[in-house]
């Protein structure tokens, strides 16, 4: 089997799989999505902490001038500090946010106080501010192509953006529906506490020299790719026939209220067996592909795993395998090539039906190339 030469003095630009193949990568990720979700959630927190104490919602005006401010001096600190302390920049905010979410559960009147707001602002945008800073800095330093720079920068700025906002309408709910405005604090303490232990704990977030080798190899397994299009498009298809049949129950001519507690656990059942199996496939085809030959594009069998399982993860895996089957397929005039443009439209649009297109190369590659082939 043919494995990847480590033993090159000269250091090499990373690419993406192996970025992603990384504790280090994806401990840094964790941190800033935990820290973001905990300083989300001084806003919505704000103006039960500002009627509880009595104060006048003013004084929120103090919350937005420091997280203005924040913006400036995290980017200022973030330049003079990332790169040489790339972690070091980041925990110091992290860790007065910390202290202040404790402070402010302590001292419940510090949610009035105007110098309070204005300094727990401060600190959450000094964090993101160095965060988008650091995180640029690092991936530029290794010499990332444009595409994947833009897919490694985009994750953890994708997830700063989204998952925090679903931990707010949970907040908000608490606060709103159970009264709870000490336990979304405590929650939110939790959170920095847990971003601060994850950032501290995980390998500097530096990539100096070669990427460690990855190669994990597994054997070839025949499927239909139409077989793999349907298994990934059914959940979508129960999904509409539930749907189909709720709307009709509103509108007085559907079924009997007994059919849909039926068909919305199908639809469920379905959903989960789908997935469980569309995450197979991604472990499998990774370790097959890597056993037609290895490549420093691809990701390793686990690491595609994990991918899986985040929010757009299937997107980044298409593209990373669509970029390997197609340089191979181009260096093998017996199988036909993948279709760029079909597989980005498919990947938006349907990626069953892209992931039935991978697995179609991949059975080609593997009648055309019977033996190993060369690293790319």
């Amino acid at each position: 089997m043919h494995t990847l030469d480590s033993t090159d003095p000269t250091p090499r630009a990373w690419t993406l799989a192996e970025l992603l193949s990384t504790g280090r990568y994806w401990g840094f990720v964790a941190a800033v999505v935990l820290a973001a979700m905990a300083m989300r959630n001084l806003y919505a927190m704000l103006p039960i902490l500002v009627s509880e104490v009595g104060a006048s919602y003013s004084v929120m005006q103090f919350l937005s001038a420091g997280s203005i401010l924040g913006w400036i001096i995290g980017a200022m600190l973030a330049m003079l500090l990332a790169p040489r302390w790339p972690r070091l920049t980041l925990a110091l905010p992290l860790v007065v946010f910390t202290a202040g979410l404790a402070a402010g559960l302590w001292l419940p009147l510090a949610g009035g106080l105007g110098a309070y707001l204005f300094f727990m602002g401060l600190c959450g945008s000094i964090f993101t501010a160095a965060a988008a800073v650091t995180v640029a800095g690092v991936l530029a330093g290794r010499h990332l192509s444009t595409s994947d720079f833009v897919l490694a920068f985009m994750l953890p700025v994708l997830y700063m953006g989204t998952f925090p906002e679903f931990v707010m309408a949970a907040a908000v709910y608490m606060e709103i529906y159970m009264d709870e405005p000490q336990g979304v604090m405590t929650g939110m303490l939790v959170l920095a506490i847990i971003a601060v232990l994850v950032l501290l704990l995980t390998p500097a977030f530096a990539f100096d020299g070669n990427a460690r080798v990855r190669h994990v190899p597994l054997a070839y397994r025949r499927r239909s790719p139409a077989l793999v299009a349907i298994i990934g498009l059914l959940p979508a298809v129960f999904f509409g026939v539930y749907l189909a049949a709720l709307v009709a129950q509103w509108q007085g001519a559907g079924m009997g209220g007994r059919m849909l507690p039926t068909l919305r656990g199908l639809a469920i059942g379905v959903g989960i067996g789908a997935a469980a199996y569309l995450v197979h496939w991604a472990y499998r085809i990774h370790g097959e592909i890597a056993g037609q030959g290895a490549s420093r594009q691809l990701l390793t069998p686990l690491a595609a795993v994990l991918i899986t399982l985040l929010p757009l993860g299937y997107f980044v895996l298409l593209t990373v395998l669509g970029a390997v089957l197609r340089e191979r397929g181009v260096s093998q005039p017996a199988a036909r090539a993948l279709s760029r443009r079909w597989l980005a439209f498919w990947t938006i649009v349907a990626p069953p039906v892209a992931m039935a297109m991978l697995q179609g190369a991949v059975n080609r590659l593997e009648h055309a190339t019977p033996e190993p082939r060369a690293a790319i």
